[in-house]
């Protein structure tokens, strides 16, 4: 299963913390957001990791190299932010097969990730109160 991780965002909300660092570089627990989510994902069973890397990216790609953990590590660029599909249409080039798309400002826990894979295809969501900040997972017309 590949893993398409989402880290390109500049994470403006968060100014001015995220002003020379990509928000998904910001550190929590004595390493970056983004690095969570591909331990994650390779705990998870991940068999390749694609960054899709943007604002500040090279701080992603240093981090992280050409194989993490033992797993082979690609990146493309999203030049303009323009939402998730958007994202993943430009790591089109590197998926080949499953693949699961965790946003790297995220957390997640290996069980949860490991669900996701086990349950392909399929969407992972979450129901908050209020969604205006997050978006809307429609499923109407889906079986």
């Amino acid at each position: 299963m590949q893993a398409v991780i989402l880290s390109a965002g500049q994470g403006t909300r968060i100014r001015p913390l995220s002003e020379t660092i990509p928000k998904p570089m910001l550190p929590v627990a004595e390493k970056p957001i983004v690095a969570h989510v591909a331990d994650a994902a390779v705990d998870a069973g991940a068999d390749e990791l694609v960054f899709v890397v943007g604002f500040l990216g090279e701080q992603v790609t240093e981090y992280f190299g050409e194989t993490y953990r033992g797993v082979p590590a690609h990146y493309v660029t999203q030049e303009e932010q323009l939402g998730t599909a958007h994202a993943v249409y430009q790591a089109r080039e590197h998926i080949d097969g499953p693949f699961a798309v965790l946003n790297g400002d995220n957390i997640y826990d290996i069980e949860s990730v490991q669900a996701l894979f086990d349950a392909a295809p399929s969407v992972a969501a979450y129901t908050v109160d209020d969604p205006r900040s997050y978006g809307v997972l429609s499923t109407a017309g889906v079986a």
